[in-house]
């Protein structure tokens, strides 16, 4: 099976004032022409292909093949097809080839200068947390495929991001984190760290482990499920983490 590009001007086109059957078999010839534009078949065959008579195929054909004085293309004086000697050829195939095969250059420029700003900004973002805490060398198991050093740099920062004075496992979460990357955009599960670290009041206790919230993408959980309306309000501010004494364990060493 092939794939045809169909520019969308062929509806200011001449051709589009012909009958039903016309468009169709005009179609069919740009969607059935090898790489030279030539639509090889009998007449017979090509006629029962688009379920007209052979004398209708003939007449279209035949009317394609004389000068058009309403054609937009003033090429070959607006003729359509020439007869060849594997059937027919269409003439201003190769003009349609190299004009798709320009957009399609452009249109693949466009995408890479998208993409480069895109890891750029990433980048940024990641430069911005980088700094001597990162450990190199750290042993990453659970992966497809093994980690790259950019991505390895990637997770570090983004557990960083993650909620202050919850315990962290860095050798079960940087997995997890790295295969959210390749499952998500990396700036996407950075962004949404942010935010719940920012937001999230709940006691710590009661805060997922770095490993479950990556493991189980719960960054994308509704952020309205991140707040705990019940904590009340300690000197007219809403409380959070801190105002909420957690279990021996979990407590930070003061002093």
């Amino acid at each position: 099976m092939q794939y045809r590009r169909i520019a969308s001007s062929i509806t200011e086109s001449s051709i589009w004032t012909e009958s039903h059957q016309a468009v169709r078999l005009w179609f069919y010839f740009m969607l059935v022409a090898d790489d030279d534009g030539i639509v090889c078949g009998s007449l017979p065959i090509i006629a029962q292909r688009n379920m007209i008579t052979v004398e209708e195929c003939s007449e279209i054909i035949e009317r394609w093949m004389n000068p058009d004085e309403h054609s937009v293309s003033r090429d070959h004086e607006g003729r359509r097809v020439e007869k060849v000697e594997r059937g027919w050829r269409l003439l201003n195939f190769e003009k349609f080839r190299r004009l798709f095969s320009e957009k399609e250059r452009a249109d693949h420029r466009r995408r890479y200068r998208t993409n480069w700003q895109a890891a750029r900004e990433v980048s940024d973002q990641i430069t911005m947390f980088s700094d001597s805490e990162v450990v190199q060398g750290t042993k990453v198991s659970g992966l497809s495929r093994p980690a790259t050093h950019s991505e390895m740099d990637v997770a570090e920062a983004i557990l960083r991001q993650y909620v202050a004075g919850r315990r962290v496992s860095r050798t079960k979460s940087l997995p997890a984190i790295i295969k959210a990357c390749r499952k998500s955009a990396a700036a996407h599960v950075l962004s949404k760290t942010q935010a719940y670290a920012k937001t999230c009041n709940k006691p710590v206790q009661f805060i997922p482990l770095s490993t479950t919230f990556f493991k189980e993408e719960r960054f994308n959980d509704d952020p309205s499920t991140w707040v705990d309306h019940n904590i009340p309000k300690i000197n007219g501010r809403p409380g959070s983490t801190t105002d909420v004494k957690a279990p021996m364990g979990l407590r930070k060493k003061e002093g």
